[in-house]
């Protein structure tokens, strides 16, 4: 029974320090989550992880962009990716959730701090910031604050869509 009890205690504490230790870009996803109040949250969540995507190969080439760099976007330098990608996602939620700030800066920060090279951490703070405003500016105009009718029949049989409080599109 106390073998029983102490594989207890160790399946616990692998269970609870594995979910302790997340990973950043679904730390950075579970925020843009609750950003959404309990709503769809996709635009925000499609932006950030894009943003995040480009600022990771601006810092370093492995993967092609989405977007090439914008002309006030500086020189990668000696960025480290993980700063370049969590800058991105402060900004895009800030942008987008201004309303969030003490958290976005709290993850910001728990973020920088994984971060081992000062210099670098400046080099991928200012790059991911300028990637992620502009992801931002890209999507300023793409109409998804426009409402657009939603056409419903009220026939008995006849198959009806979604109702607007479920809608994700405006």
């Amino acid at each position: 029974s106390r073998m029983k009890l102490a594989r207890i205690i160790l399946v616990a504490l692998v269970f609870l320090s594995a979910r302790a230790v997340a990973d950043p870009v679904t730390e950075w996803t579970a925020l843009a989550d609750r950003a959404g109040r309990g709503a769809a949250n996709w635009r925000t969540l499609a932006i950030m992880h894009q943003a995040m995507h480009d600022a990771w190969n601006a810092a370093l080439p492995t993967y092609q962009r989405w977007f090439p760099p914008a002309t006030e976007e500086p020189r990668p330098g000696d960025a480290l990716p993980q700063a370049a990608m969590a800058a991105a996602a402060r900004r895009v939620l800030l942008e987008l959730h201004p309303d969030f700030a003490a958290d976005i800066e709290r993850l910001f920060r728990q973020a920088m701090a994984r971060v081992p090279n000062h210099h670098a951490e400046q080099d991928g703070a200012a790059l991911g910031d300028a990637i992620g405003i502009a992801a931002v500016r890209r999507r300023e105009r793409d109409g998804y604050e426009r409402r657009r009718p939603f056409a419903t029949h009220s026939a008995v049989g006849e198959w009806r869509p979604v109702p607007l409080e479920f809608a994700t599109s405006g």
